[in-house]
């Protein structure tokens, strides 16, 4: 990897820490810049697609699901899930169609619980009532 990949990649992995930590919560055009710095990582050939895809969308996810952080920020995550979970679909439907399908319940799920806790204004379980 050379100089110019690996700043690339550094600055890929600074921002998700920024976003993953909610740095700045009332900046979520922060995300966009984080999945183009992805997708350039993928077109100079540094990194495989579906990994790339796989990171940003972990890491929105995981955002998106702390419950610690404030809700718009961890709304935005989610909103900006649907390139990557796009993009890993085309990548994995013949290869893997059920983790397709699972990537899509877990992401319905997410938004259940979010837009549940922003018409509450409380906390809602990620866990299911026994």
């Amino acid at each position: 990897m050379d100089r110019d990949h690996h700043q690339l990649r550094q600055r890929w992995d600074r921002i998700g820490i920024g976003i993953r930590c909610a740095y700045n919560p009332w900046l979520p055009p922060v995300i966009l810049l984080y999945l183009q710095a992805g997708r350039r990582l993928v077109t100079a050939g540094v990194l495989e697609d579906a990994e790339v895809q796989r990171r940003m969308l972990s890491l929105l996810m995981r955002t998106a699901a702390d419950e610690a952080l404030p809700l718009p920020w961890r709304m935005a995550c989610l909103e900006h899930t649907t390139r990557p979970r796009a993009r890993l679909g085309r990548l994995l439907r013949l290869k893997d169609p059920a983790e397709v399908g699972r990537l899509a319940r877990e992401a319905d799920d997410l938004a259940e619980r979010l837009d549940a806790a922003l018409s509450t204004g409380g906390y809602v379980s990620s866990r299911s009532a026994d």
